[in-house]
């Protein structure tokens, strides 16, 4: 069996690396895993936010539908407040015109009759759960 060479290096000089590299290349290795898991953290925090919104929106944008879909003369159509344009933005059950609650979400709609002029309603729907507030408007025209 032949006998194995290594190349002389040179006094006091061996290949590989010292445990001062490997320590310095998992520190830097180790900053790199924490800023992606960081990063991971506050990418699955944005989607909790946009989900809720989406939900949020979604609830108001049914609400209105509905609401629009009905006779003119609809209960839930009423002014029940009197309070017309100035009552729009009510969001209380003691001073919305209407409301409901379904799971976390409390849905007020506030109905302003002959706004912006006769023969129209402006319909306001706001959402509230426990970590926003939705408004979205729309006018119901009458059709005689």
């Amino acid at each position: 069996m032949a006998e194995r060479s290594f190349p002389d290096l040179g006094p006091g000089r061996q290949e590989g690396y010292t445990l001062i590299e490997v320590m310095v290349a998992m520190v830097i290795f180790a900053v790199g895993i924490l800023a992606a898991a960081s990063m991971q953290t506050t990418a699955v925090g944005g989607n909790s936010v946009a989900y809720d919104i989406t939900n949020t929106v979604t609830m108001a944008t049914n609400q209105l539908e509905y609401l629009t879909s009905l006779p003119w003369d609809h209960d839930d159509l009423k002014d029940t407040s009197a309070d017309g344009a100035a009552g729009l933005g009510d969001n209380t059950a003691a001073t919305a015109d209407h409301n409901r609650v379904e799971g976390d979400f409390t849905i007020y709609w506030n109905i302003a009759e002959s706004s912006p002029m006769a023969n129209m309603k402006t319909v306001n729907v706001i959402v509230v759960t426990p970590r926003r507030v939705i408004s979205l408007s729309s006018e119901v025209q009458r059709t005689i």
